[in-house]
């Protein structure tokens, strides 16, 4: 019984959950009445929403899903992935390049990167070519973003083989509704209210897994012993 009631309320806050980035799309689209609206909100985000909706963007399941467990699995060695890739993969990008590309992008008035790179280098062929890049890429990202929501819908659904099939149509109509709707917009706009929302479960994991593992040094110790594991096995 108890478990029955703890999956009534995960269903009931994902659906919560859902209806807000539905209501968030519908909102912006009141603040987009034109394409530079759409594609990037009339230039007008500041650097904290910005980073929050990078920040989300770029770890999202990555993290929240696959990271824990991925250090779990190689030990300490996996800090120093987690180390570089906030340290230049988002710190020193947004440092060195953030401000420039600002400017540059609004200089050649220009709504994509595929588009400012073309107009940078007066070469059309540039966008053809980062356009597919991004496409590719992107799509496996994505293809990754959508196999961690269905590790989180097996919490809700557990033993089922459609749980990754209920993911993608559920989060894939919701996340087309408000991005078509809303645009640029609804993406900062719900990102906003994400990073919130694993800011406080980040936090907790962090807490209650510190807890379990009977506080730092027995994490330290854990991770340490899996390592030597892993070391031990490739030798």
């Amino acid at each position: 019984m108890a478990e029955t009631g703890l999956e009534v309320v995960y269903w009931i806050v994902f659906a919560l959950y859902l209806t807000f980035l539905a209501l968030a799309g519908y909102y912006a689209k009141k603040k987009t009445k034109t394409l530079e609206d759409f594609m990037v909100a009339s230039r007008k985000i500041g650097p904290l929403l910005l980073g929050l909706s990078f920040g989300v963007t770029y770890f999202s399941a990555v993290m929240i899903v696959g990271g824990g467990v991925q250090s779990w699995l190689w030990g300490l060695g996996v800090l120093w992935i987690a180390s570089i890739d906030v340290l230049v993969g988002v710190f020193l990008v947004f440092v060195l390049f953030g401000s420039r590309t600002r400017v540059l992008g609004k200089h050649f008035n220009s709504m994509t990167v595929p588009q400012f790179l073309a107009k940078r280098y007066n070469d059309s062929k540039v966008q053809t070519f980062t356009s597919i890049i991004i496409l590719v890429f992107e799509t496996v990202y994505l293809v990754s973003i959508y196999m961690g929501l269905s590790i989180l819908m097996s919490v809700l659904m557990p033993g089922e083989e459609f749980a990754y099939l209920v993911a993608v149509i559920l989060c894939g109509i919701i996340t087309i509704f408000y991005l078509n709707v809303g645009g640029s917009h609804g993406a900062i706009f719900t990102d906003a209210a994400e990073s919130l929302i694993m800011f406080i479960g980040v936090i907790l994991i962090f807490i209650a897994g510190i807890i379990a593992v009977g506080g730092i040094s027995g994490l330290l110790n854990g991770l340490a012993i899996i390592e030597q594991s892993q070391g031990m096995k490739e030798g």
